[in-house]
């Protein structure tokens, strides 16, 4: 089990399927491209049981290479088609359990964003201008400190 965080990764296999409950799920599987965790392979299954988790498994296909021809989300071709970054987080099961999960699949470096312009800037500081008022702690002048 690889510890958690964000790893740079091209995917391997992806299956759809159907479980003993009747849900559906596509299973996936990527292996890590560099770092200390080279070559690992790391395993995890999306489910499409309501709109919302649907929505976000294909999200996560998309970004790693799925077409979805015709608008058939049993065709994935394309997946492992470009690298992405996977978020790996660690869970417990209700047998007691850890279990490795993929939380996010996206393009290396997306959710950074970009830095600010200045009237951004400006927008940003009026509206936490307040909190951190309330959070700030007072900084002691150099005479008041004890050493």
């Amino acid at each position: 089990m690889l510890p958690e965080g964000r790893y740079r990764a091209r995917g391997t296999q992806a299956v759809a399927g159907v479980n003993k409950n009747g849900k559906d799920y596509v299973s996936v599987a990527f292996e890590v491209l560099d770092g200390p965790h080279q070559g690992a392979v790391v395993e995890d299954v999306f489910y499409l049981s309501t709109e919302k988790n649907a929505a976000i498994t294909i999200q996560r296909l998309q970004a790693a290479g799925v077409t979805f021809a015709r608008g058939d989300v049993t065709a994935l071709t394309g997946f492992g088609d470009v690298d992405v970054e996977i978020t790996l987080t660690v869970e417990e099961t209700p047998s007691g359990q850890e279990r490795q999960r993929i939380q996010y699949v996206g393009e290396p470096g997306a959710g950074r964003g970009r830095p600010l312009e200045v009237a951004e800037q400006k927008a940003m500081a009026s509206r936490w201008a307040a909190v951190v008022k309330q959070v700030r702690r007072p900084v002691k002048r150099r005479d008041e400190v004890p050493f």
